[in-house]
């Protein structure tokens, strides 16, 4: 171990020993810092030099001699950028590189080509040659470009890169033919006319019974104008309501579940259930911030630790938590039977 760091530290021999004698040390146990610190390889060097070399030995059997010789001067940049292809394409993509005299950023430009290429169905004029992969991809992108410029540059890079000849003809028909420019489509704008358009979020405080700590624990929320956004951090049911105007005058709103059953229990106030075996689901929105006695209205009051809903002919002794504003029954039954059957209506 010692002698290789010796041998980094040296920088002795070329940038494949360094591959390989990095990948060494690593596999021995030591981090990147480590090597850094007693080479002074970078980890990021160090990371370039092993991927590469990794790519090296992969395809070295397939490579000519000239394409070796090359390859040991300066090919450790160029061969990490081809190590998003699979073997062939890398072989094929290096013969490329090595005919064009193409720089690292060129390099990574053709493999991110050449990969794409490989997952569309381009025209049948471009073959797989790396080449054509690039020319499919400045000719893909010239449809619908009207920016002269833009179109110039593309048009120039794909007849650059273009191997077979069909290809070619494809890049060289772009130079005649005038994109049509493609309308943007209309936004689907809607503006609020009225707050009845506007619904209002409630927090759900729970199921009737309910406790006076259980109500006290509800947050009292803000929305947030123009569009009334609500914000809350924390576990917390929420029901949303149509914005009548006897929604809309709520100023610390709170919601209730209960049914025909639990409401007569805990208010004395009956309402026939819609259904014949079964009580009727019902909401209740109560202000907690409207506690000023009025006559005619119902006010959430605690008896023991439960909650009840009183109404009084006289202002009250008792404490007052809050004003019930609104009890919500849910659709008819015949309404929506008559909307999923039509026929009903002619029988």
């Amino acid at each position: 171990m010692e002698e290789t760091i010796g041998k980094l530290r040296r920088k002795e021999g070329t940038w494949m020993d360094w591959g390989a004698w990095c990948q060494e040390l690593q596999k021995s146990g030591l981090t990147a810092q480590a090597i850094f610190e007693q080479t002074g390889f970078e980890p990021v060097h160090q990371n370039q030099l092993t991927v590469a070399y990794q790519v090296y030995q992969g395809i070295v059997e397939s490579l000519s001699p000239g394409v070796l010789d090359y390859l040991t001067a300066k090919g450790s940049e160029i061969l990490y950028e081809l190590r998003i292809l699979p073997q062939p394409d890398r072989v094929a993509s290096l013969g490329l590189v090595i005919q064009m005299g193409l720089n690292k950023e060129d390099t990574r430009l053709l493999a991110k080509a050449v990969k794409e290429f490989s997952t569309v169905n381009p025209p049948p004029q471009f073959t797989n040659h790396p080449g054509d992969a690039v020319a499919y991809q400045a000719w893909k992108a010239c449809q619908n470009l009207t920016d002269l410029a833009q179109r110039t540059q593309l048009i120039s890079r794909g007849l650059r890169y273009a191997y077979s000849e069909g290809a070619r003809k494809q890049i060289e028909q772009l130079l005649v033919a005038s994109p049509t420019p493609v309308a943007a489509p209309r936004l689907p704008i809607y503006r609020l006319d009225a707050e009845e358009q506007m619904p209002r979020i409630f927090p759900l405080a729970g199921r009737l019974p309910l406790t006076i700590p259980t109500w006290s624990s509800i947050p009292l929320i803000e929305a947030v104008p123009p569009f009334a956004m609500v914000s809350y951090e924390g576990s917390q049911a929420w029901i949303s309501l149509p914005g009548w105007k006897v929604v809309q005058d709520v100023e610390d709103g709170i919601v209730l579940l209960a049914d025909t059953e639990s409401l007569l229990t805990y208010s004395g106030q009956e309402i026939p259930s819609s259904f014949p075996d079964r009580p009727e689901e019902i909401l209740l929105l109560i202000d907690r911030a409207n506690r000023q006695w009025e006559q005619g209205a119902f006010f959430v009051v605690a008896e023991g630790e439960q909650i009840y809903l009183r109404a009084f002919g006289a202002k009250p002794e008792v404490k007052l938590w809050g004003r019930l504003m609104l009890v919500l029954r849910q659709p008819r039954i015949l309404e929506d039977t008559i909307g999923a059957d039509p026929w009903i209506l002619e029988e």
